[in-house]
């Protein structure tokens, strides 16, 4: 038996949409993964759950977020299908719904493949890796799809890594999962206690707690339960700043594409403890946000593009740029 179609539907509201949403989801042949309240929420939805379709009710973007959305999903390479607004008939339901299947049919005769990445070998990034004890990785709107890029990347027994990446708790878990299958070391979401080992990445888990890291007497995850940072939790800066004050050396922290300034002071302090710091450049960035805030604060040793990230954590001298 063939699995459902799965769709991401995207309104521009929690409410909006409802109905088209529910009629789609009434086939047997489709499954909604999940309704998103705009373009920008959606867009690393669609790297973190693999939708086949992507359904955008006719009101719900306003150009800058349609782009955004059209963007990633052509990244994941899943069509983006607009439903009309005005939509209600039952006959004009059965024609979406088949619009769908036709899509979803389409998408898996020709599946995505992920774009290479040019620049050092694997035995180059597993030989760089053993001067690494840590690293750190924030990111926001369009981090997921860029996580991906990334982490694929890192060999089997990289250092230990704890990513902070902004989306909602309901996602968080199954983010991770998806990274466990496309990538060499182990991902896992985060706990509280959890020992930092070599091979082993953490995802922040969304909601109630930050996550920062304990680094003696013993190499830990804590996940403590305090207020929102630049309107965040868990927060980049908060991850960041634990590992500057906890003095880890050997740190590499990377500072990924997203809207407003989280993480850019985190990176500064990692950058004036020792740590050696990383931003996304402008042109590799869905949103060209945190990266330059870090910049722009003197935060970064090198800006670089989305495919050398991996390059400048574990080889810096095969391709990195000095930041400007």
């Amino acid at each position: 038996m063939k699995r459902p179609v799965r769709v991401l539907f995207v309104a521009d509201g929690p409410a909006a949409g409802g109905a088209t949403a529910a009629a789609i989801g009434a086939d047997p042949a489709i499954e909604v993964l999940a309704r998103c309240a705009s373009a920008v929420e959606a867009v690393d939805l669609i790297a973190a759950l693999a939708p086949d379709v992507v359904l955008l009710y006719a009101s719900a973007a306003d150009p800058g977020g349609r782009a955004l959305l059209e963007r990633a999903a052509a990244e994941g390479g899943a069509p983006v299908l607009v439903a009309d607004a005005r939509n209600g008939p039952a006959e004009s339901y059965s024609a979406l719904r088949e619009r769908v299947r036709r899509a979803g049919a389409a998408r898996r005769a020709h599946p995505a493949r992920p774009a290479p990445s040019p620049g050092a070998s694997p035995s180059q990034l597993a030989r760089g890796a053993q001067g690494v004890s840590l690293i750190a990785i924030g990111a926001s709107t369009g981090g997921v799809e860029a996580l991906v890029r990334v982490l694929s990347r890192f060999p089997a027994d990289t250092p230990p890594t704890v990513v902070v990446q902004h989306m909602p708790a309901l996602f968080t878990a199954s983010f991770a999962a998806r990274l466990d299958s496309l990538c060499a070391p182990t991902v896992r979401e985060a706990w509280d206690g959890a020992p930092l080992e070599r091979g082993c990445v953490y995802v922040a888990p969304g909601g109630p707690a930050h996550l920062e890291v304990q680094w003696s007497p013993a190499r830990r995850v804590r996940l403590t339960p305090t207020e929102p940072v630049n309107r965040h939790r868990p927060s980049v800066d908060v991850a960041f700043a634990s590992i500057a004050r906890a003095g880890v050396p050997h740190v590499v922290a990377a500072l990924l594409t997203g809207m407003g300034r989280d993480g850019a002071e985190g990176l500064r302090a990692i950058r004036a403890a020792g740590g050696r710091t990383i931003a996304q450049d402008r042109d590799s960035s869905t949103v060209y946000g945190m990266p330059r805030a870090a910049l722009e604060i003197g935060a970064v040793d090198h800006a670089t593009p989305l495919g050398a990230i991996a390059d400048a954590i574990f080889t810096p001298e095969i391709s990195v740029r000095e930041a400007i």
